[in-house]
């Protein structure tokens, strides 16, 4: 009898807006269905991310029911902040699992554009200009990159705080 839902590929490609989508969604429907402790996305300014996507964000929730842990770290939250109201509503949703860093000055012009589960996958974005990625499952290129994105997030500073409020 064939799985229904074969295992992905160690590694595969993608080239598009569309594509990209599509990777991203699987990733985050693989992160809930095999229950992945931890997402860590980084980015520039995340403005090719499909973070006002429907089904992106339900995929995204799915994943956030159990005692998970999500980073983001960007060299600027501007293009979140002004176009996806409805991740700012999953971010302070789910303020206790989310932290949010800011690239130091040192990284800013070098950030990778990826999602990565530690020890289990990563979705990286090679080529920005032309939407062109990644999909890796193989455990040491996943190291790799993870090895990268500790490092950003280690020289990091808080940010994108839940609320604004103030005293």
């Amino acid at each position: 009898m064939r799985d229904s839902n074969p295992a992905p590929e160690v590694f595969a490609r993608f080239t598009g807006l569309a594509q990209w989508r599509l990777a991203l969604l699987d990733f985050l429907q693989r992160a809930a269905a095999e229950k992945w402790p931890q997402l860590v996305c980084c980015d520039a300014d995340f403005s090719l991310w499909p973070l006002h996507d429907s089904e992106v964000l339900a995929a995204l929730e799915n994943w956030s029911h159990r005692p998970n842990s999500f980073t983001i770290v960007a060299g600027h939250y501007r293009h979140i902040e002004q176009n996806f109201p409805r991740f700012i509503r999953w971010r302070q949703q789910w303020e206790h699992i989310v932290h949010a860093h800011a690239a130091a000055p040192i990284h800013k012009g070098s950030l990778p554009s990826c999602i990565l589960a530690p020890q289990h996958a990563a979705l990286q974005l090679i080529d920005p200009v032309r939407c062109r990625g990644i999909t890796m499952r193989e455990p040491n290129m996943v190291h790799d990159l993870q090895l990268v994105v500790d490092e950003i997030v280690l020289k990091s500073s808080s940010a994108f705080p839940a609320s604004t409020t103030g005293l």
